[in-house]
């Protein structure tokens, strides 16, 4: 073998292995893309009241919520966010969310649209609906209004007399 065909061996060997190499990275950047967009929904239930904070409500988030493509945004006040079916903390979607407004976009049904459209900031408005993991859409199944307890403070005691 002479030393130019030598040469061309070596540098069709070298092209293939780093053509291999280019091809193992690019699958492994799709197969990690392809998990993040294949993770199941999440359904999470928000507990809260829509407007602002009351006077004896401490702590909190306040949120902008959406209401599909239309321009209406709610002001709701936020006690818990739970994600029901798997083991993820509410605060991880909170944190993803906050600096975002609206934090969610809300769709469903009309009656459903309509039963947050008469919640009032004395009534629980509780919101369930599926998320993706990335996302602020949220695919409203329930919403549910019942009647709102604020934490009264613990009565003091008189002192001995």
């Amino acid at each position: 073998m002479t030393a130019p065909e030598r040469a061309q061996r070596v540098s069709a060997i070298a092209l293939a292995v780093g053509a291999a190499f280019l091809l193992d990275v690019a699958s492994a950047t799709a197969q990690s893309g392809r998990a993040t967009s294949l993770q199941p929904p999440e359904l999470i239930q928000l507990r809260g009241h829509v407007g602002e904070p009351l006077t004896a409500e401490t702590g909190g988030w306040n949120l902008e919520l959406g209401v599909g493509f239309s321009p209406t945004v709610y002001h709701y006040h936020l006690y818990d966010l739970r994600v029901v079916n798997s083991g993820r903390l509410g605060e991880e979607i909170l944190f993803a969310v906050a600096a975002t407004k609206p934090n969610f976009y809300l769709f469903g049904d009309p009656d459903q649209m309509a039963t947050l459209a008469s919640a009032t900031p004395q009534q629980l408005l509780t919101i369930t609906g599926w998320r993706r993991v990335g996302s602020r859409t949220l695919s409203i199944t329930e919403v549910a209004l019942a009647p709102l307890t604020t934490p009264t403070p613990e009565p003091t005691l008189a002192p001995p007399p």
